[in-house]
């Protein structure tokens, strides 16, 4: 429910963007994902997996020293943070497609505004599970000063 939840958050705040930037007839965020999406996509997965294989080695030494914590939910947040970002990278370059193909800009009325919500909301979205990555530094970080 939290993953529906957080996809409806990031289309509406990259709506709210795409419809910001065509107001005021900027291109900028929509030429900059356009050249760009999938090579940002594909460093933020490499900083998470680095950042995930450095947790998870965490975890695992606090788990040794306190055999009364369980981290199996923890393991699995971190798995599903790598498989969503590259189902993210699969659906950036399905978007990327769509958007260059000649018969949708043809037929699909609005589609620049759509094309750059859904650009805007991936990149939203995969930001979002760096931060979230980054997040759970801090409260290892926390709770290895507490113990």
């Amino acid at each position: 429910m939290e993953y529906i939840k957080n996809i409806f958050a990031f289309l509406f705040l990259a709506l709210l963007i795409s419809l910001g930037l065509h107001w005021i007839e900027s291109n900028f965020i929509a030429e900059f994902l356009k050249s760009n999406l999938i090579i940002i996509l594909l460093t933020l997965l490499a900083i998470n997996t680095a950042t995930v294989s450095i947790l998870l080695s965490k975890l695992k030494e606090i788990s040794e020293k306190h055999k009364d914590f369980n981290f199996e939910e923890s393991y699995g947040s971190l798995k599903s943070s790598l498989t969503e970002q590259i189902v993210l990278i699969c659906f950036g370059f399905i978007v990327l497609i769509l958007a260059d193909s000649k018969i949708i800009q043809a037929k699909l009325p609005y589609q620049e505004i759509i094309f750059n919500t859904l650009n805007t909301a991936i990149f939203i979205y995969s930001v979002d599970i760096l931060r979230d990555t980054g997040k759970a530094i801090f409260i290892i970080v926390d709770f290895e000063k507490k113990k």
